[in-house]
Order: structure tokens, then C-alpha cells, then sequence
């Protein structure tokens, strides 16, 4: 795994698959808006509540390229040319070493091909190894099964249960789940991540 720190933007990481970088306007296409409109995508996101029209997913991109501390990741395919999701850090606390961390693998015909375990392991990596960070949550809802293997494949372990906290998209209550990984128990796979961990520095004049 490359990892490519950078001065004026996010760092770029690269897989055995995958590249992780900043979401760009350009990036921002029909395909790229007509999933996150999918209901079956976003039923567990609460972006479901707010039609995405390209003018309110242009905004939020440009927000968080000057959010460094809180990168949001492109997840992009066919070496690092097709966005086919999204890694979000977010709730930076520099002072505890915390952050929360979310994703979503939303791009037709690419499900249960492990990218959700592959690019929360090289966002894992990079929060730990480069950022500094000493530990990571995330929570869904309870029905969430795809994202609960996710977190579990990488270590997380079920930290806490917010009783009836959602609505679901039937308008059902029911539970978040927690999940939280510390540092010292993240094991990096190294055949995930597609080999040693390089960090590049951007060149100093």
C-alpha cells in the first residue's frame, strides 16, 4: 500500500485494488448521483431524508477539501478512474486521537467484492500509522449487515447499543450499534492492502 501525504489536499491511498483520494467536482457524475437517490443504497444513510442534487453534492465536496483533519475519501476502481464509493473520518478530536469513521459502496455491480473491507482497512491504516490516531468508531443500524461484517473483518469490536435511536425506512424504530477499534488491536493485512506500507512525503524545496 502506497500512502501519498500531501500539502494542499487529502492523502491519496492505493491498494491491491483500489485508490482513496479526494472527491473532486469533476467527479461528481449522473451515475455518482443516481446512487446515492437509490433507495436500496442509502436506506441505512441519513442522506436518504434529503434529495442529492448536484448542486448540494458540489457544495459538500468542496467543504471537505478544507477539512484535512476529516478527509473524505473517493473509494475508485479501474485504477483510481471510476468512483464507486466513498470513506468519511469524521468528529476529529486532536486532543483525545479521535475520529468516527464511515462508508458506503454504492456503485452498481461492484457489491460482495470485499471494497468496503478493503478501503476502511487502508483508511485504518492510515489513521493509525500516519495520522496519529489512537482509536476509531463507527455506528449503523442494527439491520446493517453488510457494513457490521465490514467493521468486524477489520477488527472493530460491538462497543454499545443507543436503544430505538433510528426511524428506519419503514418508519420502525430500532437500534445503532457502536463499534470501536484502538490502535493496538488493528492487524494490518498486508495481502489487502496489496503489499508494505509506503508513506510518501510531498518534496521539499
Amino acid at each position: 500500500m502506497d500512502i501519498f501525504v500531501r500539502a494542499d489536499l487529502p492523502p491519496k491511498l492505493v491498494t491491491a485494488r483500489l485508490v482513496l483520494r479526494e472527491v473532486g467536482t469533476t467527479d461528481i457524475s449522473e451515475q455518482l448521483l443516481c446512487w446515492l437517490n437509490d433507495p436500496d443504497t442509502t436506506q441505512f444513510l441519513e442522506i436518504r431524508h434529503i434529495p442529492q442534487t448536484q448542486e448540494r453534492v458540489e457544495r459538500y465536496v468542496r467543504e471537505r477539501l478544507i477539512q484535512p483533519e476529516s478527509p473524505h475519501f473517493g473509494v475508485y476502481d479501474n485504477g483510481g478512474h471510476r468512483l464507486v464509493g466513498t470513506v468519511t473520518v469524521n468528529q476529529y478530536d486532536p486532543y483525545h486521537k479521535t475520529a468516527d469513521i464511515s462508508f458506503v459502496i454504492g456503485y452498481p455491480d461492484v457489491g460482495r467484492q470485499g471494497y468496503g473491507t478493503e478501503a476502511v482497512h487502508a483508511v485504518c491504516m492510515y489513521c493509525f500509522q500516519v495520522a496519529g490516531l489512537y482509536k476509531l468508531t463507527g455506528g449503523l443500524y442494527r439491520e446493517n449487515y453488510g457494513s457490521r461484517r465490514v467493521f468486524e473483518k477489520n477488527g472493530f469490536s460491538l462497543e454499545g447499543t443507543k436503544r430505538q435511536q433510528y426511524l428506519n425506512r419503514e418508519g420502525q424504530r430500532t437500534d445503532a450499534l457502536l463499534y470501536g477499534l484502538v490502535c493496538s488491536e488493528f492487524v494490518p493485512d498486508f495481502a489487502l492492502l496489496g503489499g508494505d506500507v509506503m508513506v510518501v512525503h510531498p518534496a521539499r524545496e
